[in-house]
């Protein structure tokens, strides 16, 4: 009797997952000049150069967003992918470098749900 029960969760389960639509390639969508100074743009470029200078002890403050995209997520998932190039600084007034992060989260929802997904410079 299990094994008829697992037989039959088993074809469910490819029926299913069949019938869900197939995850295309990601598609990036840039964020236009003037949404750059947005307040979900700066609050998600202060947190990855937070958590980046916090992993690190890079002294790091943020200057501007230079350029950005964002993925959003396809076929039911949950949460945009912000990709930013970014200028920071160590300590304020020092020498400034270019980054590029990788920002995944919801916005509107709580801390723990974003990620810093990459934080490199170029």
């Amino acid at each position: 009797m299990r094994s008829l029960q697992a037989v039959v969760v088993a074809v469910l389960l490819i029926v299913v997952a069949a019938t869900l639509p197939a995850r295309t390639g990601a598609v990036w969508e840039p964020i236009q000049a003037g949404d750059l100074n947005s307040l979900l743009v700066q609050q998600v470029a202060r947190f990855a150069v937070l958590l980046h200078d916090l992993s690190r002890h890079a002294n790091l403050v943020l200057v501007k967003v230079d350029r950005g995209a964002i993925e959003r997520s396809g076929a039911g998932g949950v949460g945009t992918t912000y990709r930013l190039e970014l200028t920071a600084e160590t300590s304020p007034g020092r020498s400034r470098w270019q980054y590029r992060c990788e920002v995944r989260g919801v916005p509107g929802s709580i801390s723990y749900t974003w990620k810093l997904l990459s934080f490199k410079a170029i």
